[in-house]
């Protein structure tokens, strides 16, 4: 059953098998290898992070998806990133770190849209 799969990322799988020359021999066998393929994947993604933090809440979101709930973590290194979240809060920023110098300088940007993994994809493309 490959309904609700990522099918871009099916794709991808789809082409190894195919240059294997072992495109869907056993299509039972293809789904299991895929799965599998796919939870390395994201595995891969998740030893990238570089915070024990943002790790954590990506095995969580990893652990917690299914076919029908997909979960996004976006996350972010420093609160400084937040300046008005914390100043709402009363809480003071006691050191900046050098990578963020300036940052107060820059026009803040907010973006919404829906949960569609296309549009967020395409605007962190578009925008990055």
């Amino acid at each position: 059953n490959y309904k609700d799969l990522p099918s871009d990322l099916l794709n991808i799988y789809t082409n190894s098998e195919i240059q294997q020359g072992k495109y869907l021999e056993d299509s039972e066998m293809s789904f299991k290898k895929f799965i599998e393929w796919f939870k390395g994947r994201k595995e891969k993604q998740v030893t990238r992070l570089k915070s024990q933090a943002g790790k954590k809440r990506a095995i969580e979101a990893f652990n917690k998806s299914d076919e029908n709930n997909h979960y996004v973590v976006l996350s972010t290194a420093h609160p400084a990133k937040f300046p008005k979240v914390y100043e709402e809060l009363n809480i003071q920023i006691k050191s900046l770190p050098v990578a963020l110098k300036g940052l107060f300088k820059k026009e803040e940007f907010l973006h919404s849209f829906d949960a569609d993994y296309n549009q967020i994809v395409s605007f962190i493309n578009h925008n990055n």
